[in-house]
């Protein structure tokens, strides 16, 4: 039998530490050449996975393995430099943050206390979204994913040991095939699950593992051309993941195969010498790679408190202060917090135990007191408390008739339930069209007109074409709308984002107003289409063959979130005589292939176009009204809020009076 390897320190890993740490730092502050800088933090479960069994491997075969001990050690190294982050997040929060986001913050420090911020933030927006750029904790989700492991991994190992290495490399081995498997099968499904939860990333923390064990069992006497080619391949997979993918690859499934094995060949043919782990084995990646931990912890709120902070950046600074500010902080945090905590010569067990439970317990109560305080919101002046008291509107009308089913038979008899031949018109898109449900609901009440509500999230209601990371509920749906329209006919009013998926690109407003988004090119049969506006309408005229369309155009984009811009405004002196707008020209040169493909469509006397443009922007000024007399009029920055919804609401049925479809709506009920 060969002797075990022994395992000792690896520079080069640090190395690969600080080429993963790079990647999510550099995506995360949205520079497009990294977009798939998110691959990261796989890099990072495969480097824990190996080291943590490696240890445990190590230990047990001395006769020395004890639980407690393991879990000190994981205890020194996450949580002294984690509380630090959290404290410093939470106080900066108290001062910067409106009462929403204290709320949505105190709900992420109880995640993070009870290791559940993964399961938290997977019922919030998803990680590609906007919106998770301005939440400060979003990236503790990885952290909860390898606690959870920790606390698993190191019984299941102690117990399957026992049996051997082949056997428990086998049992290993069939867990990552499943895992792999549960990815691949949900990320469509449900990608947020899929992104955030344990059973669907363990596959990346037991590749780790495996190579481990084979690295523990023998060592591995490969040849000098073997280590080079095989490091170097891995090499290359890690970084052409960075490079390659993005946020539309549904992920994790078979797409982070690559940059997973990338890992692991590094791990297994970088240690003994080569190009690769010369590379990464340079000092100056090595520094980085030590303090990769502290800049991973502190740069999301560092960024998400930048955009917070300032409404518009248009000289571009913004990010490259931002990263300076994590770099500093990374340093401290590893020189001052991390290296003196896993001294034990300073901190005994007992001490580290106390203190992590304490903590724990600290941040617990504190994130669930922020979550129920209403947000603190005394801290702002009665203005700016009014205009963040205003909750966006019921932003989506309720009723037997604003139909979620998809299954097919069920979604049919409850359309059928509802259909009224001659009395009926239909409401379907994605989320724009739940922001305007209300409004139209409202008008064809007056009007005695039943209204059917179709409406999905991120799903443009044009059946042969959508975006790269569509879920199964809109094609199911997608799939079902014209046949339905087609047996229950009747005027069909279509709302959606249409430049996000046309375009498939974040809007700049050319002001500083910058969408913090990811591209998402559209796709056909799991294609890219390469003429998207063509494809979208042929599509169009194809429907209104069927039913009378009336189209809701583009609504003019902000790029900022407008009620938080309004609320800092407020607070700089900044009243409503001085309303928030955007240009004109922004959004006409962003649309201008949207706005000829509806003046082309308008040509088809079965489809009429709603012009929102006109209802919030002026020719004359060049300017595009975000507030009306103090009020916003979006939601976030692009869903309109309830004063700019009745105006789409009203020429909506305009346009439907104009060609007889419905009577005129009563001008009381606007």
């Amino acid at each position: 039998m060969v002797a075990p390897a022994a395992f000792s320190y690896r520079p080069e890993i640090d190395g690969l530490r600080a080429v993963a740490v790079v990647a999510v730092i550099l995506y995360h502050a949205g520079y497009s050449l990294f977009s798939g800088g998110f691959v990261g933090v796989d890099v990072f479960f495969v480097i824990s996975g190996y080291l943590i069994c490696s240890l445990i491997l190590k230990d047990l075969d001395r006769g020395t393995f004890s639980f407690l001990e393991f879990w000190e050690r994981r205890a020194r190294r996450i949580f002294p430099a984690l509380f630090a982050m959290v404290l410093g997040t939470v106080l900066i929060g108290l001062v910067l943050l409106f009462p929403g986001d204290i709320q949505r913050l105190g709900s992420s420090m109880a995640g993070v206390a009870t290791f559940l911020s993964n399961i938290v933030f997977s019922r919030q927006t998803g990680y590609f979204d906007a919106v998770s750029e301005f939440k400060p904790l979003i990236h503790t989700w990885s952290l909860s994913v390898e606690e959870q492991f920790y606390l698993v991994f190191p019984v299941l190992i102690f117990l399957l040991w026992k049996l051997g290495a082949r056997k428990a490399s086998a049992v290993f081995a069939g867990l990552l095939i499943a895992s792999l498997a549960a990815a691949e099968l949900t990320v469509r499904a449900s990608p947020d699950v899929a992104f955030f939860y344990p059973h669907t990333r363990a596959w990346e923390l037991l590749s780790g593992v495996l190579a481990a064990i084979f690295l523990h069992r023998a060592p591995a006497n490969w040849s000098a051309s073997t280590r080079e080619i095989g490091s170097m391949a891995g090499f290359a997979l890690v970084f052409g993941s960075i490079f390659w993918l993005d946020s539309t690859t549904p992920f994790p499934s078979l797409y982070a195969v690559p940059p997973v094995l990338g890992t692991v060949m590094i791990v297994l043919f970088a240690r003994d010498g080569g190009i690769v782990r010369s590379a990464l084995a340079w000092k100056p990646m090595v520094a980085i790679g030590l303090a990769s931990y502290s800049a991973y912890l502190w740069h999301q709120p560092v960024f998400a408190y930048a955009r917070h902070l300032y409404i518009a950046d248009p000289l571009g600074i913004m990010m490259p202060i931002a990263i300076v500010i994590s770099a500093a902080l990374a340093y401290l945090s590893w020189r001052f917090i991390e290296a003196p905590f896993r001294d034990r010569s300073r901190f005994s067990q007992k001490q580290i135990f106390a203190g992590s439970l304490g903590a724990l317990a600290v941040t617990f109560i504190i994130g669930v007191g922020l979550y129920f305080s209403d947000g603190l919101e005394g801290r702002f002046s009665p203005e700016v408390r009014e205009l963040i008291a205003k909750k966006a509107y019921s932003r989506g009308l309720t009723g037997k008739c604003v139909i979620s089913e998809r299954e097919p038979d069920i979604l049919r008899a409850k359309i059928a339930a509802c259909y009224e031949r001659g009395n009926t018109i239909y409401l379907i898109g994605d989320s724009h069209a739940r922001s305007i449900s209300q409004a139209v609901g409202k008008l064809a009440d007056s009007n005695n007109m039943k209204l059917i509500v179709l409406w999905e999230s991120g799903c443009m209601p044009v059946q042969t074409v959508g975006r790269t990371r569509q879920s199964e509920t809109c094609t199911d749906l997608k799939a079902q709308t014209r046949q339905l329209t087609h047996d229950f006919p009747a005027p069909v009013i279509l709302s959606s984002r249409w430049r996000g998926f046309i375009q498939g690109n974040p809007f700049n407003n050319r002001e500083g107003g910058q969408e913090f988004g990811r591209s998402m090119p559209m796709v056909a049969d799991g294609e890219l289409v390469n003429n998207p506006v063509e494809r979208v309408e042929t599509a169009l005229r194809d429907w209104s063959k069927d039913v009378p369309l009336v189209i809701v155009d583009m609504i003019p984009e902000a790029g900022w979130l407008v009620k938080h811009a309004m609320a800092r405004r407020r607070q700089m002196g900044i009243g409503p005589d001085d309303p928030l707008t955007t240009s004109y020209d922004a959004y006409l040169d962003a649309n201008r292939d949207i706005i000829t493909m509806f003046d082309r469509l308008e040509q088809n006397e079965a489809i009429s176009v709603v012009r929102t443009a006109p209802m919030v922007c002026s020719e004359q000024s060049g300017r595009c009204l975000n507030e009306r007399n103090g009020e916003a009029l979006y939601i976030d920055d692009h869903h309109p809020d309830w004063a700019f919804s009745q105006d789409i609401a009203a020429g909506v049925f305009e346009q439907l009076h104009g060609r007889k479809l419905v009577a005129a709506p009563d001008k009381n009920d606007r």
